[in-house]
Formats: structure tokens, sequence, C-alpha cells
């Protein structure tokens, strides 16, 4: 059907509930995309959630979500931690013509990103890893980079264990001599200074403050959905770590220890595994591109895939200024 035939609106709040349903039937949907997750974050970061969805018939056939914001004159759409995925949504098809369904796609995602760049100076878009035609974004001057994550299948425990390299098995098997537990928590504020010492330990500088972080994971743990572990041994914690349960996936949100072994960490994460094996279909780690924390997650067997950044810039002098921005964000964090 022809551009005529669609209509491109920003959803009120009222038709929420309408989205989650959306996003519930949607292959590319996860829980980062509903608006139970989204609203959490707006909470923490003041800032407006925006759904911008593409309509045949009344019916949402594609969606964008988004947090907007203002810097002197302009209007951007950035990222903010901890919303992975933002990327294109799309409905179920029942065309069994695959060149109609990419017909479609790429016309909802024309249609889309066109709207964005007529109301927006800078937008960044994050695709999940199930959506991978980047030819839309490409042909209206977005820059496409790839990143990356590791996908552990969560099989018997059996199986799980075989996965698992040489080294990250010995970890396991000292981590039991030496009668490391798993244990499910709320303690937030130890799991922060678990978390800022790892960043430290990195020399790198965490991507929120403090007051921001504590507020975020109070949020989060608010949801049903989410769980803080910590590996002890006696009484003290040596690794914590919070993760997301969706559908059929489990997501690794935050991570922090101070174990310089490493034993702890790699203990806790085989046991997360361990605790969901079976019960959910993969394992994901949220990212795999920071070259030390990358050796540790291909540790557990997992599959590397790709998803994509996204980012239009409708100025020159707004392009270089957020680069700048970016170096020297990045040269703090002594990336």
């Amino acid at each position: 059907m022809s551009a005529k035939n669609l209509e491109i609106i920003y959803l009120d709040v009222n038709e929420f509930p309408l989205w989650n349903e959306f996003v519930k039937d949607s292959p590319q949907g996860t829980f980062f995309n509903t608006t139970t997750w989204l609203q959490k974050l707006e909470f923490v970061y003041n800032r407006p959630l925006k759904i911008l969805v593409c309509k045949r018939n009344q019916e949402f056939v594609s969606g964008i979500t988004f947090f907007e914001n203002k810097k002197l004159f302009w209007r951007l759409i950035t990222p903010v931690f901890l919303l992975p995925f933002n990327g294109p949504l799309f409905s179920k098809s029942n065309d069994t013509k695959p060149q109609k369904l990419i017909a479609d796609q790429l016309e909802y995602v024309q249609l889309l990103l066109e709207h964005l760049k007529s109301d927006y100076d800078f937008v960044q878009l994050n695709t999940y890893h199930t959506f991978d035609d980047l030819r839309a974004f490409t042909w209206n001057d977005f820059n496409v980079e790839p990143e990356h994550t590791y996908l552990c299948k969560l099989e018997n425990e059996k199986e799980l264990f075989a996965n698992y390299n040489q080294s990250l098995r010995k970890k396991i098997q000292k981590s039991k001599e030496q009668n490391l537990f798993i244990s499910e928590s709320k303690d937030i504020d130890t799991f922060i200074e678990l978390y800022y010492s790892s960043y430290l330990r990195h020399e790198l500088n965490p991507p929120v403050s403090k007051t921001i972080i504590k507020t975020l994971i109070q949020k989060i743990l608010e949801l049903p959905n989410t769980r803080l572990f910590f590996i002890k041994k006696e009484e003290k914690c040596l690794a914590g770590r919070i993760i997301l349960k969706d559908e059929n996936t489990i997501f690794d949100l935050l991570a922090g220890n101070n174990d310089e072994t490493g034993l702890a960490s790699s203990f806790l994460v085989a046991e997360i595994m361990k605790k969901y094996a079976e019960k959910f279909s993969c394992f994901d780690f949220l990212g795999a591109d920071h070259p030390e924390i990358e050796k540790f997650k291909r540790a557990f067997g997992g599959e590397i895939v790709h998803r994509f950044k996204s980012q239009y810039h409708a100025n020159t002098i707004l392009k270089i200024l957020l680069d700048m921005r970016r170096r020297g964000e990045k040269k703090r964090r002594k990336i």
C-alpha cells in the first residue's frame, strides 16, 4: 500500500496500553520498549517520553520510542542509560512473500525517519539484533555503526558447563571449593559500592552519578521481573548483578564486584544461568564492545550478535559539537 494509506502520529498517554500490546506481539519487541520500563526512566531522567507510531487502518504497524532532550535551541533524541534498544518495531506479518514484508518495513521506517528528521536536529536510535535492515537509515543520512553482544543459550546445567571455556570451568570449581554462594537481595547500597568499585578498577568513570544510579536501581527493582543477586563468602558480598527477566530472555543489566581474582563474578553469572536454565531461552549480556569486559563474557560460550547505533545530525555545527562532547566523555572515562 502507498504512503497515503499510512498515518504517522505521536501517542497520548491513554494509548500507552495499546502500545504495550503491540510490543508484546512484535518480533522486535522487548520489555525495554514497554511503557512499564520507559516510565521508570522518564521519572529518573525527567525527560518526556515520546512514542511515534505508523498506523494503517487504525492498527499499529510500526513504532519507535525515545526521550526528548533540548539543548539551547536544538531538539535532540539522545540515549539514556539503561535504554539499550529504541529502534523500529513492527507488527507480525501474515505475508508469505519476503519481498512484500521487506517493502512494507522499508516504507514504515522511511516515514518514521522522515518525521523524526522534520522534528529533531539530532536523532540516535539503537536497534535490537532481530532487526538488521538499516538501508532506510543510510538513505536518510544516518551514520550507522555496529555494536555487539553475546547471547548464551540457557540449556540444562550440563550443556551450560560444556560451553564454558577451560579457564571459566576452573574458576567455578575454585568458587565452590571456597564455599562461595549466591544470594538474592534488595541491598541497593552494597550493590552500588560494588558497582563503583568495578569502574575504578578498570579506570573508567561510571556513565551516571551515584544519585541517578541509586534512583534508577530503586525504580527498576520495584518491577516484579527484576532481581538483584550477590555472591557471598560467609557474609561478605564479593560480586553483585541485576538482571531483567523478559518473556524468553534474561538481560544482564548491571554488575559490580571487588574481587580481583574474578572468581566471584564468573561464579555469579554461572549460578544465574543455572538458575534460569530451561526456564528461559537465552542470556543477553547487553554489550561486548570493551576489550577487557568482552573477554570475560566470551568465556561463557555465547553467540556473538550485532545490533546497530544509528545517528542523524541536521547540520555540521551540531555534529562537531556533539563529537567534541563524546570525545571529552571518552577521555574522562579513560577508554
